[in-house]
């Protein structure tokens, strides 16, 4: 297999910094060290036909001060319930066979101290495969997986690779806004508030929704507009995802909150309205809901300056 190495400090200076730690599977059965270890990308999507392969690399960041032996492996996930976070399923269970497409030129690798190391792998997709998606994760140990499953006294934290395979042919990209709810106060002073939607993949391969949470006033003045998928998460087949909106005020004390509350200029009912869309971007998801905008800050020091020039306009005209 052929691997190409990088040092940390050429990695840094790629600029390929943000390498995460992903979805750890903990398997504990005492008490043990892993070695400090870390993957990018943290997820692989393929689109791959019948009867073809497809290639891609994975990138294992060596952070320990000596070399490391990697040890590669397969496994499958299906989504959880709230379909945030996967459920990886043992290979004792029933498989549709995906793992058995995926294909490394050698089962380890070895990364110098400080160094990063490319690891191509391939998929290679029957030509009797079923259209749709099929999901596994590529999985990362510095044990091999017989020692981990004999050995009562290793523990071994994998670091996994989510890998997404669409396989063309009848697809189909169906999905359904459940729910839209705002759990803020319904009388608010600024344009914040935590709000959470429900999408329902329908279809047979996952979906990205995308799209933003616009704020209106009465009279449709488009206010403020966030990203309803900031993070980027996906929903799988058959499943549901709940997602959530942080709209945060970046005032902080009573000047700035006035000053935001200025630039906004608006009172009274606000329109947040959830925009979004998937696969192509033609099918639209709409829902929206009302609050309340009281910029009482903003209207207690106009009422404040109002008086204080009222004061100054009655002695003046005394002295006159």
């Amino acid at each position: 297999m052929h691997i190409q190495f990088q040092s940390l400090h050429q990695v840094i200076t790629k600029g390929v910094v943000a390498f995460t730690l992903v979805c750890i599977i903990a398997f504990f059965s005492g008490v043990g060290v892993v070695s400090a270890a870390a993957v990018s990308p943290s997820v692989v999507e393929l689109e791959g036909i019948k009867g073809a392969a497809v290639s891609s690399v994975v990138t294992i960041v060596n952070m320990d001060v000596v070399a490391q032996t990697y040890y590669l492996d397969t496994i499958e996930f299906s989504a959880k319930e709230d379909g945030g976070s996967p459920l990886f399923i043992s290979k004792d269970d029933n498989s549709d066979g995906f793992l058995r497409w995926i294909q490394f030129g050698s089962d380890s690798v070895t990364v110098p101290a400080n160094s990063s190391g490319e690891v191509p792998f391939t998929v290679h997709v029957p030509s009797d495969a079923l259209s749709g998606g099929h999901y596994a994760a590529i999985t990362i140990s510095s044990a091999p997986e017989d020692i981990i499953a004999t050995n009562g006294a290793i523990v071994d934290a994998k670091t996994a690779v989510l890998l997404l395979l669409s396989v063309a042919g009848e697809t189909v990209q169906d999905a359904a806004l459940l729910d839209f709810a705002d759990f803020t106060d319904r009388i608010r002073s600024k344009l914040s508030g935590e709000f959470e939607y429900r999408i329902q993949n329908q279809g047979n391969v996952h979906l990205q929704p995308q799209g933003t949470l616009v704020f209106r006033d009465l009279f449709g003045r488009n206010l403020k507009s966030v990203d309803a998928n900031e993070g980027e998460g996906r929903v799988l087949p058959g499943s549901t995802r709940s997602y959530e909106i942080e709209v945060d005020s970046l005032a902080d004390g009573w000047i700035q909150t006035i000053s935001e509350q200025m630039k906004v200029f608006a009172i009274g009912p606000v329109t947040a309205e959830l925009e979004l869309s998937y696969g192509s971007g033609e099918v639209k998801l709409v829902d929206k809901t009302t609050f309340f905008l009281l910029p009482w800050q903003l209207l207690v020091s106009l009422s404040a300056l109002f008086a204080l020039l009222f004061i100054v306009y009655r002695l003046g005209k005394r002295k006159s």
